[in-house]
């Protein structure tokens, strides 16, 4: 007995064939098989998508000559439009002013407060942007910008007649929270303010220099009424109380 197996491949069809031959004396059994595969390939072509970018800004459109660097906002306006915030308007809204003459380049500029007004309130001059005094009169004492009857404690006045005066502050000025009381704080152990030798504590003077005389730790060129100067040279002077 004779056994044949026979296996071919096409692409299009499959077919199995079986052949038998059978005599007295031999049997042959014949077969052949046929298998067809197929493979698909599937490709899938997306097109090219053109993304264009968009900005705020645009210039030579909307009345903007020129845009910023990252052309986010208008940085010169044309045809005689206000630049405001970045963008061009063609009258400024209400706080503001127009600022600029010509088709190019005008702006809105926010008005400032005016908080003095001349010949107001004691005060003879205010400064330029009007937030505050520069020059009082009728006897008043300038002091951060008002006109007071008198300077605070801590505060030197200066000055006389009806113009000028003022209160004057050697070291630091500084505002109550609170209250709104402004107070001047001096080192007395500054070397600006005469003192050769400070106190252990380091808040008062214990002796002058530049024949200064020392006074409640301070060092002053007279000594107060009530006091008379003691010691000679340019250093130790001292106001001790009159007898």
């Amino acid at each position: 007995t004779t056994t044949t197996t026979t296996t071919s491949t096409t692409t299009t069809t499959t077919t199995t064939t079986t052949t038998t031959t059978t005599s007295t004396s031999t049997t042959t059994t014949t077969t052949t098989t046929s298998t067809s595969s197929s493979t698909t390939t599937s490709t899938t072509t997306s097109p090219d998508v053109a993304t264009t970018e968009n900005f705020p800004c645009t210039p030579k459109t909307d009345n903007c000559h020129t845009c910023n660097f990252d052309r986010t906002q208008c940085q010169i306006c044309s045809n005689e439009m206000y630049l405001l915030d970045g963008v061009c308007v063609e009258v400024c809204p209400a706080g503001f002013e127009g600022t600029g003459r010509g088709s190019f380049n005008r702006r809105c500029v926010e008005v400032q407060a005016v908080s003095c007004t001349p010949k107001q309130d004691s005060c003879h001059t205010c400064s330029l942007d009007g937030s505050a005094c520069i020059l009082c009169f009728e006897s008043k004492y300038l002091l951060d910008g008002t006109c007071v009857d008198a300077c605070p404690d801590s505060f030197t006045s200066l000055g006389q007649g009806q113009f000028r005066r003022a209160c004057d502050c050697e070291g630091t000025v500084s505002k109550d929270e609170v209250t709104g009381e402004l107070s001047c704080s001096v080192d007395l152990c500054a070397p600006e303010n005469d003192c050769f030798s400070c106190e252990v504590s380091g808040v008062a003077c214990a002796i002058c220099k530049n024949r200064a005389f020392l006074y409640e730790g301070a060092c002053v060129e007279e000594c107060p009424v009530g006091t008379v100067g003691a010691g000679r040279g340019n250093f130790n002077r001292q106001c001790v109380s009159e007898l």
